[in-house]
C-alpha cells in the first residue's frame, strides 16, 4: 500500500480559520471563491471565521473530512489510457497531483500515495518547452485516496474502486470465538459480585 496523504488540519486563531492539507487544485480554486488566501507565515490557507461552515463543507467535498475526523481512504485503479485524454506536465486525480514530469527527458514522478502496477511511463514525453507525462499502452496505476476523490471521479471511464478480499469463514470463526470469550467474561463478572 502506498503512503497515505498528509492529514487535513483545521485551526481557529485570531478570528481566522487556518487549513493545512495535501495540495489540491480544486481546493485552491474553490478556496479563493470563499475568500481564502495562502498565508506564507503559517503555510496554510486562511479564511475569515465567519465562513467556517462553508470551509468545512468544501473540505468534506475534496478531502472527505472537515479536519475533525480521519477520512475514509479507498484504493482506486486507474487505466491511464482510458482515464486521461490530455497530456500535460502534471496529471491530476480529483484535483490531487497524481504524476508529473518536470523536463521532457526526466523520469515521471508519482505521488507518494500512488504506485504503478502494470506497464510503464515513457522515458521521455512532450517537447523541451512542453514536457508531458506519457505512458505505454496498458499502464495501470493504483492510488490510495479519500473516498470523496473517488466519488468526484467515478463517472469517468478508466477508474475503478478496488475491493478487498474478505475471508468470511475466518471472520465468522473469529466472531464465534469472541462471543464465547465475552460469555466467559460475563460469567466471571457475575461470580465476582
Amino acid at each position: 500500500m502506498a503512503q497515505i496523504m498528509k492529514k487535513t488540519m483545521v485551526k481557529k486563531d485570531d478570528g481566522k480559520i487556518f487549513v493545512k492539507s495535501e495540495y489540491n487544485t480544486l481546493f485552491v480554486k474553490k478556496a479563493r471563491f470563499l475568500g481564502g488566501s495562502w498565508d506564507k507565515e503559517s503555510s496554510a490557507w486562511s479564511f475569515p471565521d465567519s465562513r467556517e461552515s462553508l470551509v468545512k463543507e468544501l473540505l468534506r467535498e475534496i478531502y472527505g473530512t472537515d479536519g475533525e475526523e480521519e477520512p475514509a481512504i479507498v484504493t482506486v485503479q486507474i487505466d491511464m489510457d482510458l482515464f486521461y485524454d490530455t497530456l500535460n506536465s502534471e496529471i491530476y486525480l480529483g484535483g490531487f497531483p497524481l504524476a508529473s514530469r518536470r523536463f521532457r527527458d526526466s523520469d515521471v514522478k508519482l505521488a507518494p500515495w500512488a504506485y504503478l502496477v502494470n506497464g510503464e511511463f515513457c522515458s521521455s514525453g512532450g517537447s523541451r518547452n512542453n514536457p508531458c507525462v506519457t505512458w505505454e499502452t496498458g499502464t495501470i496505476v493504483k492510488a490510495d485516496v479519500p473516498a470523496a476523490t473517488y466519488e468526484l471521479e467515478k463517472g469517468k471511464g478508466g477508474i475503478t474502486l478496488c475491493t478487498i478480499d474478505i475471508d468470511i469463514k475466518s471472520l465468522q470463526k473469529e466472531r464465534k470465538s469472541l462471543i464465547k470469550r465475552i460469555a466467559e467474561i460475563d460469567q466471571m463478572i457475575l461470580s465476582a459480585k
